[in-house]
């Protein structure tokens, strides 16, 4: 079973009219194709045919989007994933299912270091929205955290738990279920080999199997695990007896490349970060369509690699690294690798968001050396010749993570910062492609500064209200975040940010009111709360604008909005969709009987409706309060409940005994250009971001 690592993205199953929704467990992340065309190189994994039902996260950010539904279900109410279809059934606006430059797809993939759950249940209160804080497990030790499991209940309540399940059965849904979950754990119980239970799984028919364990020996981070992924990356004669087959198929292949960044990314061992580059540094090298995935998957291994660039070693194998990625971006292998090749640039940007440069001049040369291309990019001078859209988008993502403030009165001779947010700023008015004018208004607000400010706040005012202008409002709230985590949570909040938002919140467009809503929410306007309190009721029954609203609540700290939002959670049974939403506001709020209400919900049915169920277990694994451990136990180990109910359980389980501060694969979809998907990375439900 796969569920959505973004746990408010959305989950979307009409299998009358797609068969191979089934795959995966139906995971969605939106409207449309995510793969562009000559992003496929391979078939998808097998659907699996009469399974009954599709499990999968319930729509909480993206318009007209239900949860999933199980086959045959009359009224679905979604929108027809063929093109041209219709609407929302909640907000009775028109959606076109093949849009992927709206903002909502941007926050689905970048809002986790923004909302940093754990954090508010375990820590009372969120400490940074760097993506870089929680690369690794990520934990946080204090003594406010009274709601995380302790080590005796991982090792002796739940990995114990979801091995005896995952041995005791084949049914698809609990196996996957019950393997990513251990391997959040990431630890061993008394007399127990967890990646010994997941390798053995490696010799299955079943592809989705398969690569779900493949990936999942990277997610336990445990060192072991390393020559198990390097033989099945490389297709040894190995890799191939690991899995019993004439070759290591190159799905499966493929989510061992991204097991072996996560790997890389949790340890700075030198020898292991080499061991993974080596690996999979060739593959750059290859030109075959067919592995097209596998280059991307390699790429973005690479910038997961944890490097310590203070030591001589460190700084030889970075200097590797950069020169690897730099020669694959700089071959001219035509418009269609274009799209592979789109990825180096966040890639390498990720890498030097993490590299120390204190007094080291050869160091910032090379990053200044990388901008100016990413500039001459943007500016219509770069060297490659006839370049695609993607690469624009990916140059526009990275000079946002690497270049500093800056003001707005003219400098007598710019630097290169003022020459790079100039740049942005025309990219962002003019550009040709719409998606990079609008990651173009992201990389302005990720990178702040008055100058920033000025033109986003300009965007706002006068840019065309459908498109421009949600995006404006995000990105002036990425910019308010980031300078409020600068001066502290209590510096005062940016008036004119304030101001102009609100003002945008008349309009009648309901994802511009929720794109509003939430750059409020990111620029801790809580005074505002009041208004968006105010939105919430009245839009209470359209569930994506709801959601939205509940989550900037939170996100600006709105204590007096939790009766609203208990009441949501409450009257929320059969709306799974606003259900996530509110419980998840209630829980970044610190309310610590979020769960109790969540499990009081899930147990009350008799016949727990799947969308409702997914929702409900989904959060209660983005929450991890470890007193629900007890309850979910008892639902996987109950084989009179439903496969799907139990295989629910697991996915619960495995989110609260994750000592990771974030889902595992933020550190990977955040900053990404998902405009420049393959498949295993995502298409909306077999990729490696869509898994929970």
């Amino acid at each position: 079973m796969r569920v959505l690592s973004k746990p408010m993205i959305a989950a979307f199953a009409i299998v009358a009219l797609f068969d191979c929704v089934h795959a995966h467990g139906g995971n969605y992340r939106g409207p449309g194709d995510v793969v562009p065309p000559g992003g496929r190189s391979g078939p998808r994994p097998p659907t699996g045919g009469s399974r009954p039902g599709v499990p999968g996260s319930p729509s909480t950010g993206l318009p007209g989007l239900p949860g999933p539904m199980p086959p045959g279900s009359p009224g679905t109410g979604g929108p027809n994933p063929l093109p041209g279809g219709g609407g929302s059934p909640s907000t009775g606006t028109s959606v076109e299912v093949d849009d992927l430059a709206r903002w909502e797809f941007w926050w689905e993939f970048n809002k986790d270091p923004f909302i940093a759950l754990k954090d508010a249940i375990h820590d009372a209160g969120v400490v940074t929205d760097s993506i870089d804080e929680y690369l690794g497990h990520g934990i946080r030790n204090t003594s406010r955290d009274t709601l995380r499991p302790s080590e005796s209940q991982i090792t002796q309540e739940i990995v114990p738990a979801l091995l005896r399940a995952l041995e005791a059965t084949e049914q698809r849904d609990i196996v996957s279920s019950c393997m990513v979950a251990v391997a959040k754990a990431g630890r061993n119980a008394d007399g127990t080999d967890i990646l010994g239970v997941i390798r053995a799984r490696l010799v299955t028919n079943d592809q989705e199997v398969r690569e779900t364990a493949a990936i999942a020996l990277g997610i336990s981070q445990m060192k072991e695990a390393l020559p198990t992924l390097v033989e099945l990356a490389r297709d040894s004669a190995t890799g191939r007896k690991l899995c019993r087959r004439d070759e290591v198929d190159p799905r499966t292949r493929a989510f061992a490349i991204y097991g072996l960044g996560l790997l890389a990314a949790s340890s700075a061992d030198l020898e292991l970060g080499r061991t993974v580059f080596t690996t999979i540094a060739p593959l750059l090298r290859r030109d075959s369509a067919a592995e097209r995935d596998l280059r991307v998957a390699a790429i973005h291994a690479m910038s997961l690699l944890s490097i310590d660039a203070s030591v001589p070693q460190g700084r030889q194998f970075l200097g590797e690294v950069f020169a690897a990625l730099e020669d694959y971006a700089g071959e001219d292998r035509g418009p269609s690798e274009q799209l592979v090749q789109a990825h180096v640039a966040p890639a390498l940007a990720k890498l030097w968001r993490r590299v120390d440069r204190t007094g080291d001049p050869e160091l910032g040369a090379r990053l200044d050396g990388h901008r100016h291309a990413w500039l001459a990019t943007i500016s219509g001078k770069g060297s490659v010749a006839r370049p695609q859209a993607w690469l624009f988008q990916s140059a526009v993502i990275a000079l946002g993570l690497t270049t500093q403030p800056v003001g707005v009165a003219p400098e007598r001779t710019p630097s290169l910062d003022a020459r790079i947010v100039h740049a942005l700023v025309d990219h962002a008015a003019r550009g040709s492609d719409d998606q990079a004018r609008f990651f173009a208004m992201i990389a302005l607000g990720r990178i702040g500064g008055a100058a920033a400010r000025e033109a986003l706040l300009t965007v706002l005012r006068t840019g065309q209200k459908a498109l421009e202008r949600p995006w404006a409002a995000i990105a002036l709230g990425v910019l308010a975040h980031h300078e409020r985590q600068r001066l502290g949570r209590d510096a005062p909040v940016d008036a004119l940010i304030r101001d102009q938002l609100v003002a945008q919140l008349e309009v009648k467009n309901p994802s511009t009111i929720g794109a509003v809503a939430l750059g409020l929410g990111l620029a801790g306007c809580g005074e505002v709360a009041p208004r968006l309190e105010e939105l919430l009721s009245t839009h209470r029954n359209k569930d994506e604008l709801a959601g939205h609203l509940c989550v900037a609540l939170a996100l600006a700290g709105v204590q007096s909005a939790r009766p609203m939002l208990e009441d949501l959670v409450a009257a929320s049974t059969r709306r799974p969709a606003r259900l996530r939403q509110a419980a998840i506001a209630l829980g970044k709020l610190g309310d610590k009987r979020a769960a109790e209400r969540l499990l009081g919900l899930l147990a009350a049915d008799a016949e727990p409706d799947l969308a409702k169920m997914s929702a409900i277990a989904s959060a209660l694994g983005l929450i991890g309060d470890s007193r629900t451990i007890t309850p979910l136990v008892k639902m996987l180990e109950d084989r009179q409940l439903p496969d799907l109910s139990r295989a629910f359980a697991a996915v619960a389980l495995g989110g609260i005994a994750d000592p990771r501060a974030l889902p595992w694969n933020s550190a990977i979809g955040c900053d990404s250009n998902y405009r420049a998907a393959v498949e295993t990375l995502t298409d909306r439900q077999f990729g490696i971001l869509d898994i929970l």
